[in-house]
């Protein structure tokens, strides 16, 4: 895509010998261009950034264009001058010295409209503002550090106007098509309006204010985001809470589950034992879960017992070992004399309830005991692993079984049915 004869309008400033002649006429040397990326303001308020490289600048056919055409007390409002108001407009000449200087361009120039005249010296309107065309190349780039995206080619000088010193003032804006624009300076580019969108609004504003609005934007939309997840976590922590007030529901569940698997699935050793206590309920055949009878209870323990194999029997009784290690080092000796007759539920709510005077057990099931263990067990010091320990005098009882696989078997059964039962003793063999 190419922009051709785009109107453009660039500044510059009287310099060297400038002078009024006996005829009352100023004559000036004057810096009229120069190369770089020039930023010009569109008409809806956006910017366009422009490079005018050397090689078109600085281009014989394009310099040639500058000699002798109008000098304008402000710009057109017919965007260029020609014949038909060349009589109308112009107010002096450029003349026939057109020369580089570095980066610029500097031409002579006379003036010879007395109005305009009394402008430039009364008034000090001495800056000035070359009218020409350009084809604008779509280009993205950057020339001397200075980022652009469209490249000006084909440059074409109309005329030369005298503008006001005040930078873009009501004098040296004129009507524009869509496509012609006015250099503005670095400082005009910082206050360059473009378009936010607020909700379903979009309100034109100032460059630098609208990065502050777009700040802002940003923030309370992390600010909304982090609220919506503080009230999922709150909505979801209240619904736990409730479930825990209603009964532990939940937890109630899940121990069901577990009682489940485990009747499926004979010798599978948990670190709970749920059926070590008297009120453990299981499920009728109408869903409800209702307490075992002392008979049913003492057939589902032995069908359970009898399953297993002495590895699993031995683990059982190593768990109750660790249990009791972590006993003496918390409950009183009174309660540790009838530890025997206690289950392994019963150790660890005595356990619990030794380290937190305040804890109320009534009614929670064996999935809530045991978590509660797990977490104080965490907390103890020595650290759980040391507490632990199978004591030496275990072991040497076990090294020491009768070599007959049978009765082992029986005596480890008969040990951990009868040391779960009010009253009952964990048998010694020796």
């Amino acid at each position: 895509m190419k922009l051709n004869d785009v109107a453009r309008f660039d500044r510059g400033q009287v310099k060297g010998d400038a002078f009024i002649t006996d005829e009352g006429y100023i004559k000036a040397n004057a810096i009229v261009t120069r190369t770089g990326v020039f930023l010009y303001k569109n008409p809806d308020g956006t910017i366009r950034k422009e490079l005018r490289h050397p090689d078109e600048v600085f281009k014989i056919d394009s310099l040639d264009t500058m000699k002798m055409i109008p000098v304008t007390n402000g710009h057109p409002q017919e965007r260029l001058v020609s014949a038909e108001n060349a009589k109308r407009l112009a107010i002096g000449y450029t003349g026939e010295t057109i020369t580089q200087d570095g980066e610029f361009v500097l031409s002579n120039l006379v003036i010879t409209d007395l109005a305009s005249v009394k402008d430039v010296t009364d008034r000090n309107r001495r800056e000035l503002s070359l009218g020409y065309t350009v084809d604008l190349i779509p280009e993205e780039g950057s020339y001397n550090g200075q980022p652009y995206n469209f490249r000006q080619s084909n440059i074409k000088y109309n005329h030369l106007s005298i503008v006001d010193n005040a930078r873009a003032g009501s004098e040296a804006r004129i009507a524009l098509d869509s496509f012609d624009a006015e250099e503005i300076l670095i400082e005009e580019a910082n206050m360059a309006k473009r378009k936010i969108k607020i909700d379903d609004d979009e309100i034109l504003m100032e460059d630098n204010v609208a990065n502050q609005v777009e700040q802002l934007l940003a923030r309370i939309a992390n600010l909304e985001a982090e609220n919506s997840r503080i009230a999922e976590e709150k909505d979801k922590l209240s619904a736990e809470l409730n479930s825990i007030k209603n009964g532990d529901v939940d937890l109630e569940e899940e121990e069901d589950e577990g009682e489940e698997k485990e009747e499926k699935e004979v010798g599978y050793m948990s670190k709970e034992n749920p059926y070590a206590t008297h009120e453990t309920p299981v499920k009728a055949p109408n869903g409800e879960r209702v307490p075992l009878k002392p008979q049913d209870k003492e057939k589902r323990e032995n069908d359970k017992y009898n399953n297993m194999d002495a590895a699993s029997i031995r683990s059982l009784v190593k768990e109750r070992v660790k249990l009791q290690k972590v006993a003496e080092s918390v409950l009183d000796s009174k309660t540790l004399a009838r530890i025997d007759e206690m289950s392994d539920l019963e150790i660890k709510k005595e356990v619990i309830k030794a380290r937190q005077k305040n804890a109320n057990l009534d009614g929670k099931t064996a999935v809530y005991i045991q978590a509660r263990f797990d977490a104080l067990l965490e907390d103890m010091t020595p650290a759980p692993s040391q507490v632990i320990a199978t004591p030496v005098e275990y072991r040497t009882k076990f090294d020491h079984q009768p070599a007959d696989s049978a009765m082992a078997r029986q005596a480890m059964i008969d040990k951990m049915k009868n040391g779960y039962k009010p009253g009952g003793k964990i048998p010694c063999h020796n």
